[in-house]
């Protein structure tokens, strides 16, 4: 949920590195990425709004592992709530974006725990 909330409410490029190991593999698509340099580029991508607030929807998460290590696994549904206001109820126009699944590692660094691996699945439309 770190992970919406990062991006959603545009928690700011700190909030969303602090969600990954600096050696972290990123696979979605947006292609194969590693390491921290990578997870900020990601960053900038996915929280360069204009004009629109992105909103993730995690469901059916299954999170399996021990105190160290997980596998966390979630379906995910993002609309894009446009700023917009449309008269004469002031509603904001929203579109579905993606549909998918994520599979991750996450690994527990001090009392934290961080994707150490992020797979992004997204079903054609």
């Amino acid at each position: 949920m770190r992970y919406s909330y990062a991006v959603d409410t545009d928690g700011g490029e700190d909030a969303f590195l602090d969600l990954f190991t600096e050696d972290a593999v990123l696979i979605g698509t947006r292609g194969h990425r590693t390491g921290t340099e990578a997870v900020r580029e990601l960053s900038r991508t996915v929280t360069d709004r204009k004009g629109f607030q992105a909103r993730h929807v995690i469901t059916n998460v299954l999170i399996e592992g021990n105190d160290n290590e997980a596998r966390v696994r979630a379906y995910f549904v993002e609309y894009y709530a446009y700023s917009d206001l449309l008269p004469p109820k002031l509603m904001r126009p929203s579109e579905l974006i993606y549909v998918g699944t994520f599979d991750c590692t996450a690994v527990k660094i001090g009392s934290k725990w961080k994707f150490s691996r992020r797979v992004v699945h997204v079903d054609a439309p």
